[in-house]
């Protein structure tokens, strides 16, 4: 597992001509996400044979949060044996990386931490370096990443001369941002690839699907129409044995059902609190036909136009004349034959063409 460790990696000041305010660190701390991306913790930063840093990882950085005007990184997964490469001093300093608009955000984001061996590091006056065991800060290994020179040692400023330590500091400086202009363009570019093979996956997908699924919607309503049909074609038959239509109606009935709808959306109030598609409402009424209805006009005698159980419809060519049972059956219904839209004479010369 290895172990945990929260170390301060950054303050608040202006450090090789780029300030870090409060609320830059506030904003570094808001940010981060390892989800997203994982700052990696690694020995050095990059160098000009290997711009990417494609060395290995020494820990990830789980979380980070500002406390003042300091920027603190709880980093996981350290190994034990950097312990005793930091007792020994061959890596005595820390620093950061970070990314000045990431992924086009416009906010600012951690993207590596790293310790320094021999290269002088930009930010000074930090707090010392704790290493700590897996699950929390601990005292355990207090040796200082920045130690005191000891009296016979010799100080900086005893080595070299002030524009010495000048021009080393604005050559560091011209470097490191050469590689993080680099670094920026590359990963941008890459993001960019990525997102676009991705939307293309993405778009493949949802024409697939969206393809899928009309043919499917397609076979769904072929299924549903020919059980319609043939419910429709079995009630007929019904009615035709039941002596309640004429085998030639019931072909122009069923023309007529198949025609009414019949999904819930097309319901009508009959009656109240009773709501019925035309379709079923239909079938109701022809059900509820008495069995004389089916007897072609042609087979009863007919009586004279003064005393026979006629109703005339119409005038000249127009004229239609029915069996006064047909009105009486209508007005018993005419509720429901009004709903659907349909008149007393075109009732009338529907039954008198099914008739003939």
């Amino acid at each position: 597992m290895g172990l945990t460790v929260e170390w301060e990696i950054v303050r608040a000041g202006t450090w090789n001509g780029i300030t870090l305010t409060t609320g830059d660190l506030d904003e570094m701390a808001e940010t981060y996400d390892p989800a997203v991306h994982e700052a990696p913790l690694v020995l050095d930063h990059p160098s000009e044979a290997d711009p990417a840093h494609r060395g290995p990882a020494y820990g990830w950085v789980e979380s980070v949060r500002s406390v003042g005007d300091k920027l603190l990184a709880r980093i996981k997964q350290v190994p034990e044996e950097l312990r005793s490469i930091m007792e020994s001093g061959r890596y005595k300093h820390r620093s950061i990386e970070f990314y000045r608009d990431f992924q086009g955000t416009g906010r600012k984001y951690l993207k590596r931490v790293a310790l320094l061996g021999a290269a002088i590091p930009a930010v000074s006056g930090m707090d010392p370096l704790k290493f700590a065991e897996d699950g929390g800060p601990s005292d355990a290994f207090e040796t200082e990443f920045e130690e005191k020179p000891k009296k016979e040692e010799q100080t900086m400023s005893e080595t070299y001369t002030k524009k010495q330590v000048d021009d080393l500091i604005e050559a560091a400086v011209s470097k490191a941002e050469e590689r993080v202009k680099a670094e920026l363009t590359k990963s941008f570019g890459e993001q960019l690839e990525a997102k676009d093979e991705e939307v293309k996956s993405l778009t493949e997908r949802a024409e697939k699907a969206e393809s899928l699924s009309v043919e499917q919607e397609k076979r769904l309503v072929e299924v549903a129409s020919q059980a319609a049909e043939k419910e429709v074609k079995a009630f007929c038959e019904k009615l035709v044995a039941e002596g309640k239509v004429t085998p030639a109606e019931a072909e122009d009935l069923q023309v007529t059902l198949l025609a009414l709808p019949d999904d819930e959306a097309s319901a009508i109030e009959f009656s109240e609190g009773e709501k019925e598609n035309p379709r079923a409402r239909f079938m109701k009424t022809y059900e509820a036909r008495e069995k004389f209805s089916a007897v072609p006009m042609g087979e009863v005698a007919k009586p004279s136009a003064k005393d026979g159980p006629f109703v005339t419809f119409g005038e000249g060519d127009e004229e239609v004349r029915v069996e006064k049972g047909v009105v009486e059956f209508y007005e018993s219904n005419r509720s429901d034959f009004e709903k659907m839209g349909v008149s007393l004479e075109a009732y009338a010369r529907s039954e008198a063409h099914n008739a003939a």
